[in-house]
């Protein structure tokens, strides 16, 4: 029985080693799809603000120059790798860079662009909140495959409208957007004795919070936010003079921000 327990034992031994799990790669980067069969890594390199594109083999294809060097006071996301969904030209890979910039005068600080490899900007539009459009699952996405092509639906907040916009190509995949926090407005800006803020939270998260901070970092006020109320009247009363940056969390950990003047 000792014999067959080793023998046993011993056949499972070469099994396990052509099972192992490599590490194959450091910090890598995110795997996006940007066409069929057709994988690359991205990686964010804050030294020379530029994003390093990288083949599945881990050489490197492009490093971008992103517009602005404004990292250190911007929240970016960025989003929609692919060859043939902006440009019309597949031999380019292009991407979308949601921009929460700080530097920004009052009270437009986000903007959208599609950046293409080379560095070119194919679209740059300000004051926008993309997640605008609803799916038939109850989560926002901003831009669909349909039967006309690939749509993008924006928010325009200095307009006050929806813009709809007709994409070159289709998405390279069906997935989902991830929601994130989406402030509808703040009133009145500038505001005086207070301001009430109008919100949503992803229907991923369940609580939230709402953090307010000086253009140098430092929390001035906090609170929880949930589903029930879909406002916040926050006291500015006692609060100096100057521009503050507001943000919402969730507990899913997706955020956005905004500004808000407080004047005398």
């Amino acid at each position: 029985m000792k014999f067959l327990q080793k023998t046993i034992f011993l056949l499972f031994i070469p099994f396990l080693a052509n099972a192992q799990i490599t590490l194959e790669a450091i910090d890598p980067g995110f795997i996006f799809k940007v066409a069929q069969d057709d994988y690359i890594y991205v990686k964010l390199n804050q030294a020379n603000n530029t994003l390093d594109l990288h083949d599945f083999n881990h050489s490197l294809i492009k490093s971008v120059s992103l517009p602005n060097n404004v990292y250190a006071q911007s929240i970016y996301q960025f989003s929609f790798f692919s060859r043939k969904l902006f440009d019309c030209d597949s031999s380019n890979i292009e991407f979308m860079a949601l921009v929460n910039d700080t530097t920004l005068a009052f009270p437009y600080q986000n903007s959208l662009m599609v950046i293409r490899e080379d560095g070119s900007v194919l679209l740059d539009l300000d004051s926008i909140s993309a997640a605008a459009a609803f799916s038939w699952d109850g989560v926002r996405h901003f831009i669909h495959n349909t039967s006309n092509g690939a749509k993008m639906l924006v928010y325009s907040q200095n307009r006050q409208r929806s813009e709809l916009y007709a994409l070159c190509g289709t998405l390279p995949i069906s997935y989902k957007v991830q929601e994130i926090p989406f402030i509808k407005g703040s009133y009145p800006n500038p505001a005086k004795e207070s301001i009430e803020i109008e919100y949503s939270l992803p229907s991923t998260a369940s609580t939230g919070k709402l953090t307010i901070t000086d253009l140098k970092g430092q929390l001035i006020k906090e609170y929880t936010v949930n589903h029930n109320f879909s406002s916040i009247i926050v006291n500015t009363a006692n609060i100096n003079s100057g521009t503050y940056i507001y943000t919402i969390e969730a507990d899913d950990g997706s955020r956005t921000s905004d500004k808000f003047i407080k004047v005398k």
